[in-house]
């Protein structure tokens, strides 16, 4: 029944594009679950479609790969290792088709750690950002399920001089936290992980920020003693800084690129991670500073993380909350009053939460500021 359907579906890889993806996806469902090497026809298959014109058609024959290779990883996954080494064109793809395997099959590729883990290491350093994203989720996964078989390899390219290289590897933890995570590993690469939080190359930051949100939020054990460091990290990489803003001349006018926002995101949605998993380690005066430098930026999803985090302490830390009083009541109205575009509604109403937690606070139901401030900019707006 397997081989009439197989051959069904492979005479319908010379149809239209649709039925060529519909039918490479069928097949590698049934090759995911049967042996399909007897079949000699796959090997040229795949490389005529890889050929194809139309990116789709590419990328189910990726996942058809894939899933095939799954089936009889013996037999396949040689294949597709001889592809990579000799095809380069068709590299993301192939790549795509092993991170397949590594999603279904991690804990029956032992024997092919080691030539996996070479493949993904050295195009670590592919000029390709596409190449990079695949390779960081792969090693990332590869990880989590045997760190310690790997953890020189990981601890000389965390201290890669090519930044290419650390740029991957500070983006694979990301994919690398979670309750399966071999912690032993991950606990001897902390202090390196951490320092790639400070690397010259601004994206780095951003992506080492990234992957500790992860780590925060599936293994916040891991970074209670480093808590301190984190938030002197995260004090530093959530203000504005001017030589990230780029301005492209785009003819009749100018356009600023603010190359730091997703740097500041990562650290406004790190703190509130930390803060909702390892509260007790939370220091309020500084996490109060971070806040109310949030509460200005200029990107709208900044503030509303700086939000969250402020209705956090409200809670956690009221008398702490009451003292900035005057500075926090002084940031709030630019947020209120702001046009309604995009995600500006989003900031308005965490803002209009924010103060409903605050008028909880005891103290505040008798401060004639507060309530005036209430009445100017919240209820006259309603």
């Amino acid at each position: 029944m397997n081989t009439k359907f197989t051959k069904k579906y492979m005479s319908s890889l010379k149809g239209t594009d649709e039925e060529i993806i519909v039918s490479s996806l069928i097949i590698g469902e049934i090759g995911r679950l049967n042996d399909l090497s007897s079949n000699s026809e796959f090997t040229g298959m795949i490389d005529s479609l890889f050929n194809h014109k139309n990116f789709d058609v590419k990328i189910a024959t990726s996942h058809c790969l894939g899933h095939i290779c799954i089936g009889n990883l013996k037999h396949f996954l040689p294949i597709v290792i001889d592809f990579i080494n000799n095809q380069p064109d068709h590299k993301f793809l192939l790549l795509m088709s092993i991170r397949e395997i590594i999603d279904t099959k991690i804990d029956d590729i032992t024997e092919h750690f080691e030539t996996i883990s070479g493949i993904l290491f050295e195009n670590a350093k592919s000029l390709e950002e596409k190449i990079r994203n695949v390779v960081s989720e792969c090693l990332g996964k590869l990880f989590a399920a045997s760190g310690l078989d790997l953890l020189s390899e990981f601890e000389s390219r965390l201290r890669s001089p090519n930044h290419l290289v650390r740029s991957t590897i500070a983006k694979c933890f990301k994919y690398s936290a979670n309750k399966e995570t071999d912690v032993t590993a991950m606990t001897t690469l902390m202090p390196d992980i951490i320092e790639l939080a400070s690397d010259t190359e601004h994206q780095i930051r951003q992506f080492t920020l990234e992957s500790l949100i992860s780590i925060a939020h599936h293994l916040p054990a891991l970074l209670k003693n480093e808590f301190e460091t984190l938030l002197k990290i995260i004090y530093s990489e959530t203000e504005v800084k001017k030589e990230l803003i780029k301005e492209v001349d785009l003819g009749p006018f100018k356009h600023k690129i603010d190359e730091g926002r997703p740097i500041r995101k990562a650290g406004f949605v790190l703190l509130d991670t930390l803060f909702e998993k390892i509260p007790e380690r939370i220091n309020v005066p500084v996490t109060l500073d971070i806040v109310l430098v949030g509460l200005s930026d200029p990107d709208d999803d900044c503030v509303s993380q700086a939000l969250h985090i402020l209705i956090k302490l409200v809670n956690w830390a009221p008398g702490a909350v009451v003292g900035q009083m005057s500075n926090i009541l002084e940031k709030l109205p630019p947020i209120l009053k702001a046009p309604v575009k995009g995600t500006s509604k989003s900031s308005i109403r965490i803002a209009v939460k924010a103060i409903e937690n605050i008028n909880e606070i005891p103290e505040m139901e008798t401060n004639t500021v507060f309530q005036k401030f209430v009445q100017d900019n919240v209820v006259t707006q309603a």
